[in-house]
Parts: structure tokens; sequence; C-alpha cells
């Protein structure tokens, strides 16, 4: 009983750790599509 509390807890911090870089990616490719549509539009706007 008591290891399987000791060895489910590193699992649950893996998930965890697992989610935050998941959502840190997902962040960075909103930011860079952002950037892109706003390239996209001034490369547009200056031709």
């Amino acid at each position: 009983m008591i290891l399987q509390v000791f060895w489910t807890i590193p699992s649950v911090l893996n998930i965890m750790h697992m989610v935050k870089l998941f959502s840190m990616n997902l962040n960075q490719m909103a930011k860079v599509s952002l950037l892109m549509k706003k390239i996209k539009k001034n490369m547009s706007g200056s031709m």
C-alpha cells in the first residue's frame, strides 16, 4: 500500500510536468502563429 503511493507520486509529478511543457509549447506555437500573421500582413501591406 505504502509502496503504491510511493510509486504513484513520481508518475503524477511526471504527468504534471508533461502537461506544463505541453501548455508552454501551445503558448509558444500561438505566439509564433500570431507573429507570422503580423509579418504576412506587413508584407502584403508593403507590396
